[in-house]
């Protein structure tokens, strides 16, 4: 007989498990089902962020990671300069420098440009006879009083953003064995299957990134968070893991919904958190992210948060566009998984001794056990209910001798 939990889909499956963590995963209970502005498009685009959703279409389908925008930072569509890395290393017959050195000299042209507002600033009118920077600059800015005025105030700030096109291309590749499976995640949190996209946004579904702050996996969670969620322990990882930071993610999300009643509201609040925007909307007396961007004040709700929300629109409309374009369909193929659930205490030595697969297939099928556990830990064992996956066609066999485990178990007890 096939085991009971060799039936349930795996999305059920990745849910099948004693809830080991405190907080917020108790909040659930009132989410699940939750059905309030699921009228229409429940993730909608106002003409009011128009501006800026066209701004990070630009960034993930015009250019590529070679090229460097220098932009106005509260109106994305005053472009000041577009740096094409690949062109100009062509018109001087130089070789491409690599990504440390273009971010290097990105960063000067910046510096360049911020001393050139400086002197507009500081000398007015003036200063267009300073160089070509400065010509450049009151071309953008001398379109209309406001602009200028601001120029010569120095209340203008700019920044670079880079072009994503190509990490977006590779990014597809990466998510095509998880995204079927993630959205399945999301159906059954009763959440727009779309907001799986926000894992372009966070890290271009890099399973190893890391950010500088601690951050880590393809949604980005802090420790702190993630162990609201997840195991997050000296051997394991599980923000490493894509389908169970993925459940993990829309947990998060649904419960940013039930907290502020507005999916573009709880979408920025996945990066700017719920207290934030929920003192974002007592500030303002809105709910309306638009309203919000433009009208809300705080040092820390900055570039970043209030683009998220306009930048995962963005993902979403670029994400079907580049399919097309590399003539794939939706919806993607999904990578034979199977999840297993370990009712037993068992440690990554057992594993490794009893089933049909090697410390390779171990690691890469699951990237929340760290190196630790294969050495440090391996004799640890993991926590109760723990789940592993592996490749359907060795399922049967994994199956097979954690039985025998459990049965010689059985045996020295009697």
């Amino acid at each position: 007989m096939i085991p009971f939990h060799r039936r349930l889909p795996l999305t059920v499956l990745l849910g099948f498990v004693c809830y080991a963590y405190t907080g917020e995963v108790s909040k659930l209970k009132a989410v699940t089902g939750y059905s309030k502005n699921f009228v229409n498009d429940p993730l909608p685009e106002s003409s009011a962020l128009n501006t800026r959703v066209k701004f990070w279409e630009r960034i993930f389908l015009q250019y590529p990671s070679t090229t460097v925008i220098v932009h106005d930072v509260d109106n994305l569509d005053r472009i000041i300069d577009i740096i094409d890395f690949k062109l100009l290393s062509e018109q001087r017959g130089l070789k491409l420098p690599n990504r440390d050195l273009r971010d290097r000299q990105s960063l000067l042209f910046l510096k360049r440009y911020n001393q050139a507002l400086g002197r507009f600033a500081k000398h007015g009118k003036t200063a267009e006879t300073f160089g070509p920077m400065e010509k450049r600059i009151l071309d953008v800015y001398g379109r209309n009083r406001q602009s200028l005025a601001d120029l010569y105030k120095g209340r203008v700030k700019i920044r670079i953003q880079g072009g994503l096109r190509d990490e977006f291309e590779i990014a597809i590749k990466r998510a095509e064995p998880f995204l079927p499976y993630m959205e399945e995640i999301f159906r059954a949190y009763k959440i727009p299957t779309d907001l799986t996209r926000l894992a372009f946004v966070e890290s271009m579904f890099n399973i190893n990134a890391r950010s500088k702050v601690g951050a880590s996996g393809i949604w980005q969670f802090m420790p702190k968070t993630a162990k609201k969620f997840m195991y997050v322990n000296s051997f394991i990882d599980e923000r490493n893991s894509p389908l169970k930071s993925t459940k993990a993610a829309a947990q998060l999300l649904a419960i940013n919904f039930q907290d502020l009643e507005s999916w573009p509201v709880a979408v920025t609040a996945y990066n700017h958190g719920t207290g934030g925007m929920l003192k974002a909307i007592k500030k303002t007396g809105s709910r309306d992210i638009a309203t919000i961007i433009e009208h809300y004040e705080s040092p820390s709700f900055g570039f970043a948060s209030k683009n998220f929300y306009a930048e995962f629109l963005a993902a979403r409309k670029a994400f079907p566009q580049l399919l097309k374009e590399s003539k794939k369909d939706l919806p993607l193929p999904k990578v034979q998984l199977e999840v297993i659930t370990l009712d037993q205490n068992l440690s990554v030595a057992d594993l490794l001794k009893a089933a049909p697969m090697d410390k390779k297939i171990l690691g890469e099928y699951n990237k929340c056990l760290l190196p630790r556990a294969f050495d440090t830990y391996v004799n640890k064992k993991l926590p109760p209910y723990f789940q592993i996956f592996v490749p359907k066609d060795m399922a049967d066999g994994v199956y097979a001798t954690l039985q025998k485990l459990k049965n010689q178990r059985i045996a020295r007890r009697e």
